[in-house]
């Protein structure tokens, strides 16, 4: 069974394939289904990479960032933003906020926009994703 960071609780299942969550920390409880022994926790991060963000202060998706990015399990990254020509816009801490839309002061059009992003996990161990996304405004 998952359990996501809202308390909501998936069922146990005999498959070890989750289908269909999204971004986020979820702690991941298996069941020994003879009940030989108990059951055995562990936390973990899933990563989502929002595809949109609407930066107009509204409180849903004014800001784009990683989904599931967690320090505990990243302790070092950072996540490059570029704009449709490679020029970079913005760079974010892997740990911070996200990005507002805004570089060096102003705001940017409504357009897509690229990223990159390098992390370390706690052993060590790098990861890299790079994808796009759009900035809308209304």
């Amino acid at each position: 069974a998952l359990l996501d960071e809202n308390g909501e609780q998936t069922g146990f299942q005999d498959d070890p394939l989750f289908n269909n969550i999204t971004g986020g920390i979820y702690t991941l409880t298996v069941n020994d289904k003879s009940g030989c022994s108990n059951d055995t926790s562990m936390t973990i991060s899933v990563l989502q990479f929002p595809k949109f963000f609407t930066p107009n202060n509204d409180g849903y998706n004014d800001t784009w960032k990683v989904k599931g990015l967690n320090s505990k399990f990243y302790p070092s990254g950072s996540i490059y933003i570029f704009d449709r020509y490679g020029n970079p816009v913005a760079k974010i801490p892997s740990d911070g906020e996200g990005w507002d839309g805004i570089s060096n002061g102003s705001k940017l059009f409504s357009n897509d926009y690229w990223f990159k992003v390098h992390l370390t996990d706690k052993n060590g161990k790098d990861y890299f994703y790079n994808g796009h996304f759009a900035l809308v405004r209304k």
